[in-house]
């Protein structure tokens, strides 16, 4: 729980200094922490990637919010 408690310190510190954080394959166990924990309560789903069965996909996505940015 320590570490869920950094990492969210972590996020807000980065919202604070205006740096967005894109999280590129999440697991299924670190996903369900996080909705235990109400992380989608402030942390918007576009900035979540869930890990998929090909590793190009989690990527790209990301890649092209900010290439269009």
């Amino acid at each position: 729980m320590v570490s869920l408690e950094r990492f969210d310190h972590f996020l807000h510190d980065m919202e604070t200094r205006g740096v967005t954080v894109l999280l590129c394959g999440v697991r299924p166990a670190f996903a369900k922490a996080m909705a235990n924990l109400h992380f989608h309560d402030w942390l918007p789903g576009d900035r979540v990637f869930p890990e998929e069965a090909e590793n190009f996909l989690p990527r790209s996505k990301p890649f092209a919010m900010f290439a269009n940015s």
